[in-house]
């Protein structure tokens, strides 16, 4: 991550951003921060997409198993820059680090990222 630092919540901004409350289950209940890890994929298939969401939540599982929290939210491509854009749930950077480095997909880079939500009434 860029600079070493982490972002925590809650964060309030406002009333535009909401506290970042753990999505786990309420026995694994944790402050758990968001974070971005960004690829590069030119000349990537739907079908290799797939593939690497698959590879990410199936890690993401295993460690749970074991105890650590990390999701994978989901993933956005864009096609024009060829990039790939994936949102984790986890207590820190290094169990979203451990994650990516073991599906064997390149990232450029792992960032904290904060969760902005509209404000109250707009739809």
């Amino acid at each position: 991550m860029r600079g070493g630092s982490q972002a925590r919540g809650p964060y309030r901004c406002r009333d535009q951003v909401r506290p970042l409350m753990s999505r786990f289950r309420p026995e694994r209940r944790r402050s758990t921060s968001l974070f971005v890890v960004e690829r590069r994929l030119p000349n990537v298939s739907s079908a290799d997409l797939i593939m690497l969401q698959e590879a990410l939540s199936f890690t993401c599982r295993r460690l749970i198993s074991r105890g650590q929290l990390v999701r994978c939210l989901g993933s956005a491509f864009l096609p024009g820059p060829a990039r790939l854009l994936t949102l984790f749930e986890a207590e820190r950077s290094e169990e979203v680090r451990w994650v990516n480095d073991n599906v064997h997909a390149p990232f450029i880079s792992l960032e904290a990222a904060i969760e902005i939500c509209p404000p109250k009434g707009a739809q």
